[in-house]
């Protein structure tokens, strides 16, 4: 796994909000794990319930993790957030 730096997790962050706005998705919480797994950085957009980070946790399929809306349309974001970030995600 690639080293993330908090640049790179807060350009993840922003890049998976923008695009849950554009889809039009309810409010999502989003996290980012550095490569021991650990909270790197958070996010949990206004409106989305408060123990969504640990939802969010369990999803990670390696640098960052959604829950907020449906699951695919949560992957969708997750992957545009790693994606701008120049990294590549699987779903």
């Amino acid at each position: 796994m690639t080293d993330l730096t908090l640049d790179t997790a807060r350009t993840i962050i922003a890049a998976t909000r923008a695009k849950g706005v554009e889809m039009g998705l309810k409010p999502l919480s989003v996290v980012v794990l550095d490569a021991g797994g650990h909270v790197l950085a958070f996010a949990r957009e206004d409106g989305s319930s408060p123990g969504r980070v640990g939802l969010a946790q369990g999803k990670v399929l390696g640098a960052g993790g959604v829950t907020g809306d449906v699951a695919d349309n949560d992957a969708a974001a997750a992957l545009a957030g790693i994606a701008a970030a120049g990294l590549t995600g699987e779903a």
